[in-house]
């Protein structure tokens, strides 16, 4: 029987990479030497998936197994399905899937033994900006040399360009949710079925509505993503700190921290009207469709959180709660 062997590296290893397009390598001669020392270094023949592992993890979510998103913690099991995940194009940027969550896996010890050589060969078959694998490969030859501390390396330590602030700003997002769940799960102790089903529906709504609030955040830069959810996640902290100051019958109090990115038309319209006011016809343009946008599903959570607060708190009239929600 054939052993399993390691797949064939997807993309070009930094140390031969064409970088003519920044005027070549030169000012990265040294990481680049650096993964050309260690372009033999392979992963644990346990890691690599044979035939009908391969077939088995098709669809897996390395970044899942390895973070226990959704699915229980198995970062065994995340390395053979990064493994299985290199060269697939739908991980674009893949700071936390295929040879990124291996670089991650490998520099940390999780799932398996530590082996930094082969993290830093999967940090060097990552694409990112040069800028990036530059300092992130500086980063795991610094732990194996011991001049840093290691056991905690993340491949979004060291991002330099919107694009992947994006992709680690999805990840933070997703970390959130999951670190959240425990604090619904107690907001929601004592409640009938229906109050339940009831603020599922507030919080979907609201997320929907902060989503909007903040699409036009760092508009058409390219932080523009990470800006967008960075957002939202913000404001959905907001909420829910609002809704456990309810349901724990603390003090109410508005913030008094201004407003993340741009102004809201729906809590500050005098503030978005100046900021559009020189601009021109075609920027304003994409400002105003937002604006619609935001009024819009500002009405829906509104008319969602009436219903669920006036039905799980009956002391609350439905003006009160608009009043205690109308800095969100």
């Amino acid at each position: 029987m054939l052993a399993a062997t390691a797949q064939p590296d997807a993309v070009e290893d930094w140390s031969t990479r064409d970088l003519s397009f920044i005027g070549g390598g030169e000012k990265y001669a040294r990481t680049r030497a650096i993964c050309a020392a260690v372009s033999d270094a392979q992963p644990a023949a346990g890691d690599i998936p044979s035939a009908g592992e391969r077939k088995a993890l098709e669809g897996c979510d390395s970044e899942a197994l390895y973070f226990g998103f959704g699915v229980p913690m198995d970062r065994a099991k995340a390395r053979q399905c990064a493994m299985a995940e290199r060269g697939h194009t739908e991980h674009t940027l893949a700071l936390h899937h295929g040879a990124g969550l291996l670089a991650m896996a490998y520099a940390n010890g999780e799932g398996g033994p530590e082996n930094l050589d082969v993290a830093i060969h999967m940090a060097c078959q990552m694409e990112d900006a040069p800028a990036a694998m530059d300092a992130r490969i500086e980063h795991l030859d610094d732990i194996r040399s011991g001049k840093e501390d290691g056991g905690s390396f993340d491949t979004c330590d060291d991002i330099t360009s919107g694009a992947s602030g994006g992709v680690c700003a999805q990840f933070a997002a997703r970390r959130s949710q999951q670190d959240r769940q425990p604090e619904i799960v107690r907001l929601k102790r004592g409640w009938t079925d229906a109050q339940a089903a009831a603020f599922d529906s507030t919080f979907e709504a609201f997320r929907a509505y902060a989503d909007a609030e903040h699409e036009m955040d760092c508009f058409r830069g390219t932080a523009q993503a990470a800006c967008n959810i960075s957002g939202r996640e913000y404001e959905i902290e907001r909420f829910l700190d609002r809704i456990a100051a309810l349901k724990d019958g603390a003090p109410f109090a508005k913030d008094d921290e201004q407003e993340l990115g741009i102004p809201n038309p729906a809590i500050n319209p005098t503030a978005w009207r100046k900021m559009v006011a020189d601009m021109d016809s075609d920027t304003r343009a994409f400002y105003e469709r937002n604006r619609d946008e935001i009024l819009d599903k500002r009405a829906t959570f509104e008319r969602a959180l009436v219903r669920f607060v006036t039905s799980t708190f009956p002391a609350m009239t439905a003006h009160e709660t608009r009043v205690r929600f109308s800095d969100l």
